[in-house]
């Protein structure tokens, strides 16, 4: 049905997914902030959550910083790396598992089963 479906379709097209994953987000006194920082597979549907994240978190710690802006941006930038690696290695074990031909097999799980999501960790 599905090699059906594509032979039918006129201007069938394969889109490649990628991750970019960078080393530092802060260059000076400027900081990238959601795709312009990590590009993540769209299966995770996290790209908004995470520039939200990434604002919230620039935010915070820069008015925790108070004047010292410097600070501000490396303490933003290093729960943003944390965030952003943590949601790539999501998206590769959720591709990575949907690829594999298992059946997804739901279970009941609380948030705090996901560590890796925790929006109001901020340093000082």
């Amino acid at each position: 049905m599905f090699a059906e479906l594509v032979a039918a379709t006129p201007d069938a097209f394969v889109q490649t997914i990628v991750d970019v994953v960078v080393p530092q987000t802060v260059f000076g006194r400027v900081i990238l902030l959601g795709d312009a920082a990590f590009v993540v597979r769209p299966h995770t549907a996290g790209a908004t959550a995470k520039a939200a994240h990434d604002a919230w978190v620039l935010g915070r710690n820069l008015g925790r910083a108070k004047r010292n802006y410097d600070a501000g941006l490396k303490a933003a930038e290093s729960l943003q790396l944390d965030y952003g690696n943590n949601l790539i290695r999501y998206g590769i074990a959720l591709g990575s598992r949907w690829a594999s031909g298992i059946p997804h097999q739901p279970r009941a799980r609380s948030v705090a089963s996901f560590s890796w999501i925790n929006p109001v960790r901020c340093r000082d």
